[in-house]
């Protein structure tokens, strides 16, 4: 999703739950909208910004990263005020355990690259030297058949 998309969603996100616990709905009744705005935030967060210079694009993201970071600020704060703060809590034991076993997910597919690059590379160079080792064995063999003769 791209930032500028991703922010809307978040914004649109955040204003469908702040709405949702004002009429009085429970934790299940704004969990999507939750969703969507944790999503969002993390793709804004992560996204490069399509601003024209450098400056622009760094500026851009900082800001939508701080705004959506006070707006989950708020959001935490909404579901302690209403009763669901253990929800935030489980939320973000979750959310640590998710990112460290994809973490270690990457490192064991780097590795695994790595090791793979390292085998091609072994079966290159025997595939390589073989063949030229033979012919130079032959080919001295056969010099030494010529002398001899």
């Amino acid at each position: 999703m791209d930032p500028v998309t991703a922010f809307a969603v978040a914004q649109a996100a955040i204003k469908g739950v702040q709405a949702a616990i004002k009429m009085g709905k429970d934790i299940n009744g704004i969990m999507s909208d939750v969703i969507k705005f944790m999503d969002a935030k993390d793709a804004v967060v992560a996204s490069k910004s399509n601003a024209k210079s450098d400056t622009g694009k760094a500026l851009e993201t900082v800001m939508q990263a701080k705004k959506l970071a006070d707006q989950e600020k708020e959001l935490k704060e909404m579901l302690i005020y209403s009763g669901n703060g253990d929800v935030w809590t489980d939320m973000l034991q979750e959310r640590s355990k998710i990112r460290q076993q994809r973490q270690r997910d990457e490192i064991k597919a780097e590795k695994k690259k790595r090791q793979l690059a390292k085998e091609l590379d072994e079966i290159f160079t025997v595939v390589l030297w073989a063949p030229l080792l033979v012919t130079v064995v032959i080919g001295a063999s056969w010099l030494t058949l010529q002398v001899i003769s």
